[in-house]
C-alpha cells in the first residue's frame, strides 16, 4: 500500500475538512515493516518555518529535538507528538547540533559554533560544559570557509576538544565519547566526571581517520560507532579506539543509533540501513532520493523510529514498526 501524504492545510490549497483523506504510506523490508507518519512531530507556533536539527528519546518516552530557534533551542514531545515543553538555557548556544539522555535523564547538547558539550536538567538549568566557550581548538581550519563540505579539507591536524563538536554519548560504566566533526577529526573520551582522557582519529581518508564525524553513538557491547557522512562509511571502534569494523558504500551517513538487537544508520540520501549486532545487513528502509532524508535518528523501546529532516516542511517524522 502506497499513497502520498500531502498535508493541504500546510500547503493552503483546501481547508475544507470534508473534502480530505488521512491517507497512508507503507514500507516494508525484510522482516521490517514500518507505517510512515509525516510530520509526526505537533510543533507549536513558535517553531512555524523552523527546522528540527537532531533528535533522541529517552526512557520514558518522550523525544527531544535541537532546533535552529533561538529562543527556544530543545522542544520535547511525548509518544504522540503533543508538544510537551521547551528547554531554554541561560546562556547563548548558536547552532545546537546533536543531543543525548544520559542515564541519569540529564541532557546532553552540542554546539558547533560556540564549541562546547553541555549538560542540563530536565528543566534546562546547566550543570556542566566541556570545552572552551566560543574559543575553538586549533585544527588549522580556514574558519573563513562557509561551505561545511568545503572546510573540512583546509583542516590540518587533529585538535583538543572541540572545534565544532557534533554529539556526546554515554558509554555503559559512565564514560563520555564526543564527536568532534565540523571543525574537528576527532573522538574524544571523557570520564564520568567531565575529565579530559584521549582523542583518536585524524584527518584522512585511511581506515581510523574521518573527514567529517557527523555524530556518534555507543551500543549495549561498548562499541563506538562514527557515522562519516562526507566518506559515505561508518567505523566502529573499541572504547580504546582500536578500529573493530568499517562499513563503507552508505548513502552520506549521518547518524547510528542501537537498541539491543539492531543497529539503525541514517542515510541523508534517502534510506534506513539496518544491522545485526553482527554487522550484517538485515534490512534499508528507504532508497536514493526517497522521503527518508534523515538527519538524525533514533529508535524507541518499542523498536518506533523517529528522523529529523533538515527539509522544514517535514519536520519530525515517525516510522511506526507495524506488527
Amino acid at each position: 500500500m502506497y499513497e502520498k501524504i500531502i498535508d493541504l492545510d500546510r500547503r493552503g490549497l483546501n481547508k475544507d475538512k470534508d473534502n480530505q483523506f488521512t491517507s497512508e504510506e507503507y514500507i516494508k523490508c525484510g522482516k521490517f515493516c514500518y507505517r510512515y507518519i509525516h510530520n509526526w512531530a505537533k510543533r507549536p507556533q513558535d517553531l512555524y518555518g523552523k527546522r528540527f536539527v537532531c533528535i533522541t528519546c529517552d526512557n520514558n518516552g518522550y523525544i527531544y529535538a535541537t532546533t535552529n530557534a533561538q529562543k527556544y533551542p530543545v522542544a520535547v514531545f511525548d509518544r504522540n507528538g503533543n508538544f510537551v515543553k521547551y528547554l531554554t538555557l541561560d546562556i547563548e548556544l548558536g547552532n545546537i547540533h546533536g543531543i543525548y539522555v544520559d542515564s541519569k535523564m540529564d541532557i546532553w547538547i552540542t554546539s558547533t559554533s560556540c564549541h562546547v558539550a553541555v549538560k542540563i536538567d530536565q528543566i534546562g538549568r546547566i550543570i556542566k560544559v566541556l570545552g572552551q566557550y566560543k574559543h575553538p581548538s586549533n585544527t588549522g581550519i580556514n574558519e573563513t570557509c562557509a561551505e561545511t563540505r568545503l572546510r573540512w579539507h583546509t583542516i590540518k591536524r587533529l585538535g583538543e576538544p572541540f572545534n565544532g563538536p557534533t554529539r556526546i554519548v554515554e558509554a555503559n560504566e559512565g564514560d563520555l565519547f564526543a564527536s568532534d566533526g565540523y571543525g574537528n577529526v576527532a573522538v574524544h573520551c571523557f570520564d564520568n566526571k567531565g575529565n579530559y582522557i584521549n582523542s583518536w582519529g585524524g584527518i584522512g581518508t585511511d581506515l581510523g581517520k574521518f573527514a567529517i564525524p557527523h555524530s556518534i553513538w555507543v551500543d549495549n557491547n561498548n562499541r563506538v560507532w562514527v557515522p562519516d557522512s562526507e566518506l559515505d562509511r561508518v567505523q566502529v571502534f573499541s572504547t580504546e579506539g582500536v578500529l573493530l569494523k568499517c562499513i563503507n558504500d552508505l548513502l552520506y551517513p549521518m547518524d547510528v543509533v542501537s537498541n539491543n538487537n539492531n543497529v539503525f544508520i541514517a542515510e541523508r540520501e534517502g534510506r534506513i540501513s539496518i544491522y545485526d549486532m553482527d554487522y550484517k545487513l538485515i534490512s534499508q528502509i528507504g532508497y536514493y532520493a526517497s522521503p527518508y532524508v534523515a538527519h538524525s535518528l533514533s529508535v524507541d523501546n518499542f523498536g518506533n523510529l523517529y528522523f529529523s529532516s533538515l527539509l522544514t516542511e517535514l519536520g519530525i517524522c515517525k516510522l511506526e514498526l507495524c506488527e
